[in-house]
C-alpha cells in the first residue's frame, strides 16, 4: 500500500513543483541557451528541473517509511538499523546540490571548483561508511585493503557523476536510463527485504516520472519545457551508486544472486561511453574537457534517429547486457564478463560509425 501511496503522492506534487520552477525560470530568464552546435535544442530552455529531485526524494522516502511502521517487524529489515547510511548519502548530495544550484543558475562553474566539490562530496560519502568491500572474485581477487576500496569508491563516485550527466543529451534519455536502473535496483533490494532502500529507489522513480512529462512532452513554444540540469544528473548518479554499493556489500551473503554485477549493468551504457569518449579525445589530441558530438546518442542522431528511437535503442542495449550478464554470471569469472561487455559495446559503436560513414558518403559529405 505504501508503494502505491508513494507514487500517488509524489507524482502530482512533483508535477506541480516542476511546473512552478519552470514558470519562474521563464520569468527570470534562467535558460540553457542553444549554441548552434553540440546542443540540439534551438530555443532557450530552463535547466532547473533537477532542483526538485533531492528535496522531494528525501521527503517522500521519510513519509513512505513512516507509513510502513506496522509492517517492519514481520516482513522487512528494520529501517532504523540502516538509517545512518542514508544520512551519509544525504550529506554528500547536499554538497553536490550546492554546486549544482550554482552550475545551473550561472550556466557554468570552473572545472577546479567542480573538482573541489566533487572531492568534498566523495570524502563525505566515504567517511559516512559508503564504500565498496567486495570485488566479486575478479580473477581470484575478492577483497582489498580499506584504503584501496576508498580509492575505488572515489573513482566510481567521480565516474558516476560525469557518466549520468554526459549521457543527458537527448530529452528523456538520462531520465529513462535512470528509471530503468532504479527499477531493477529496487527489485533487488525488495528481494533482500531492505525496505528503506527499496523506498528510496521508488521515490526517485516517482519524481522522475513527474519530471519526464515536462521534459519530453512539454511544448517549448508555450514555455512548457524544462531540462534536468547538472543538479538532477548528479543526484541520480550518486543515488544509483549508493544502491549499487549497498548491493555490492550484500554480495558475499548472496553469491548466487550477482546483485553487484547486475547493478552496474543497469547503467552500463553511460559507464562505458564516458571512458570511450575520453580515450578518443586523448588519442586525437582533443582536450578531455572539450565538448564534442562523439557520445553514443550523437552517433544515433547522425543516423536520423528521433529522440524516442534513441531512448528505445539504448534501453534495448541495456536490457541486452543485463540479460547477457545474468546468463553468464556463475558460469564465468566477472573479469571475463566485463571484458566481453566492453568488446560487445565497442563493436556496437563501431557498427554505428560504419553506418555513419556510409550515410555521409551518400549525402556527399
Amino acid at each position: 500500500m505504501a508503494f502505491i501511496l508513494n507514487t500517488l503522492i509524489i507524482l502530482p506534487i512533483g508535477w506541480l513543483l516542476i511546473r512552478h520552477i519552470m514558470r519562474i525560470s521563464y520569468k527570470k530568464h534562467l535558460f540553457d541557451e542553444p549554441d548552434g552546435g553540440r546542443k540540439i535544442h534551438n530555443d532557450p530552455v530552463p535547466r532547473l528541473g533537477g532542483l526538485t529531485l533531492f528535496p522531494l526524494i528525501t521527503i517522500v522516502t521519510i513519509v513512505s517509511c513512516l507509513l510502513l511502521v506496522p509492517e517492519w517487524k514481520d516482513r522487512w529489515i528494520d529501517p532504523w538499523a540502516e538509517w545512518s547510511q542514508l544520512l551519509g548519502l544525504g550529506c554528500s548530495l547536499l554538497v553536490l546540490y550546492i554546486l549544482g544550484i550554482n552550475e545551473d543558475l550561472r550556466g557554468g562553474v570552473r572545472s577546479l571548483y567542480k573538482f573541489i566539490f566533487y572531492t568534498v562530496g566523495a570524502i563525505v560519502f566515504i567517511a559516512c561508511g559508503q564504500r565498496f568491500s567486495y570485488s566479486g572474485d575478479i580473477f581470484g581477487i575478492e577483497y582489498l585493503p580499506d584504503w584501496a576500496w576508498m580509492l575505488v569508491t572515489y573513482a566510481a563516485y567521480i565516474h558516476f557523476l560525469n557518466a549520468i550527466n554526459l549521457i543527458d543529451g537527448v530529452n528523456g534519455l538520462s531520465t529513462d536510463i535512470c528509471i530503468f536502473s532504479l527499477a531493477v535496483l529496487a527489485t533487488m533490494e525488495y528481494m533482500e527485504h531492505h525496505i528503506l532502500f527499496t523506498l528510496l529507489a521508488i521515490a526517485a522513480i516517482s519524481v522522475l516520472l513527474a519530471f519526464r512529462w515536462w521534459n519530453t512532452h512539454g511544448d517549448r513554444k508555450l514555455h512548457q519545457r524544462i531540462f534536468m540540469g547538472d543538479t538532477g544528473c548528479w543526484t541520480l548518479g550518486i543515488i544509483i551508486l549508493f544502491l549499487i554499493i549497498h548491493l555490492n556489500n550484500l554480495s558475499p551473503k548472496t553469491p548466487g544472486q550477482h546483485f553487484s554485477l547486475l547493478g552496474f549493468t543497469t547503467v552500463i551504457v553511460p559507464l562505458l561511453d564516458l571512458p570511450r569518449v575520453g580515450l578518443w579525445r586523448k588519442f586525437h589530441g582533443v582536450g578531455f574537457f572539450v565538448p564534442d558530438k562523439n557520445h553514443i546518442h550523437h552517433k544515433l542522431m547522425d543516423l536520423g534517429f528521433e529522440p524516442w528511437m534513441i531512448r528505445g535503442t539504448l534501453l534495448g542495449v541495456t536490457a541486452f547486457f543485463l540479460l547477457l550478464n545474468w546468463l553468464l554470471a556463475g558460469h564465468m569469472n566477472i573479469g571475463w564478463i566485463f571484458g566481453i561487455d566492453v568488446a560487445v559495446y565497442l563493436l556496437f559503436v563501431d557498427i554505428l560509425d560504419q553506418f555513419r560513414k556510409r550515410l555521409a558518403r551518400r549525402q556527399g559529405r
